[in-house]
C-alpha cells in the first residue's frame, strides 16, 4: 500500500489528499447533507471548505493563467483550501497551527511532496489567522502573493452572490449561537458587524474582486435589513425555523436568500 501511494504523481496525491481533507471536514463537523459529526458546526462543515476550495481554484487558475503563481502552487493552494479548517475546537489561531499540522502530516505520510512544499502549505493555513483591527476582523497574508489568493478564497463569501451571501451567514450566526440560542438583539449585533467588515474589507488581489464582485450589494442589503424592523423580523424568523431544525436539510438551506428578494 506504501509503495502504492508513494508512485502517485503529484497530481494524483494532491486529489486524494483533497478528497482526504473534505471528507475529515465532514465527518467531525457535518455537512448540509447531515448534522452528524463529533461536533456538528453550522458554517465551519464540508459546505465551507468546498467552497473555500472552489473559490482557491478559481482564483488559483486565473492567477496561474496570468503568470502570477505556477501550477506546483496551484496545487498546493487547493491541499491548502481542503485542510485549512480541518480543527475547529481548539480555539482561534490555534484552530489554524493543529489544521496546518493536520495537512503536513497528511501531506508527509502519502509522500512526494518536499519540505519546503510542506512549509508552504503551512503558511497559506496560517495567513487565514484573523486578528482585530478596527473593530473587525482582519487577515494576515504576507508578501507571498499565494498566500493573498489563499485569504480571498476564504472570505470569498463577503463578495459572494447574495443569496448564497444571505444563506451562509446565517449558517455562522447559528454557528456562533449554538450554545446559548439565538436572539434578536444578537442578530442585530451580528448585522452591524457584518455590516463594519462588509465595508472596511478589501480583497488583497484583483482575482478576488473580479469574481467575487457583489460585497457592495451585500453591503447594501445589510445596511437596508438593519433599517427595515419588518425585514429584520422576517430574516429572525427564517434563522430561527432553521436554528430548530435537527436535520439540518436542503430545505432549510434555501430557507436564507438575499433580503431583497425573500418575502417577510
Amino acid at each position: 500500500m506504501k509503495e502504492r501511494i508513494h508512485s502517485l504523481t503529484k497530481e494524483q496525491a494532491t486529489e486524494h489528499l483533497v478528497t482526504f481533507g473534505l471528507r475529515a471536514m465532514q465527518s467531525k463537523y457535518g455537512s448540509e447533507r447531515t448534522n452528524a459529526g463529533v461536533e456538528f458546526l453550522t458554517y465551519h462543515n464540508e459546505v465551507h471548505a468546498r467552497e473555500v476550495l472552489e473559490a482557491a481554484t478559481v482564483l488559483g487558475s486565473l492567477a496561474r493563467d496570468r503568470g502570477k503563481i505556477t501550477s506546483e502552487d496551484l496545487l498546493l493552494l487547493r491541499i491548502a483550501a481542503s485542510f485549512h479548517d480541518t480543527e475547529q475546537l481548539r480555539g482561534s489561531r490555534i484552530n489554524e497551527d493543529v489544521s496546518a499540522d493536520n495537512a503536513a502530516l497528511a501531506m508527509k505520510a502519502i509522500g512526494g511532496f518536499s519540505r519546503v512544499e510542506i512549509r508552504k502549505v503551512r503558511r497559506l493555513i496560517g495567513a487565514t489567522k484573523v486578528h482585530m483591527e478596527n473593530g473587525t476582523i482582519a487577515q494576515e497574508p504576507t508578501a507571498d502573493y499565494l498566500t493573498q489568493v489563499m485569504c480571498d478564497a476564504d472570505l470569498s463569501l463577503l463578495g459572494d452572490d447574495s443569496i448564497r451571501y444571505w444563506r451562509r451567514s446565517a449558517d455562522l450566526f447559528i454557528e456562533m449561537k449554538r450554545k446559548e440560542g439565538v436572539a434578536k438583539d444578537d442578530l442585530k449585533e451580528f448585522l452591524e458587524r457584518q455590516r463594519l467588515l462588509l465595508t472596511v474589507h478589501t480583497f488583497y488581489t484583483p482575482e478576488g474582486s473580479e469574481r467575487f464582485p457583489n460585497q457592495e450589494i451585500n453591503l447594501q442589503d445589510t445596511e437596508e435589513m438593519l433599517k427595515d424592523p419588518d425585514r429584520f423580523s422576517g430574516l429572525f424568523d427564517r434563522i430561527s425555523r432553521k436554528a430548530n431544525n435537527n436535520s439540518h436539510s436542503r430545505h432549510y438551506y434555501n430557507h436564507i436568500s438575499r433580503p431583497s428578494i425573500t418575502p417577510v
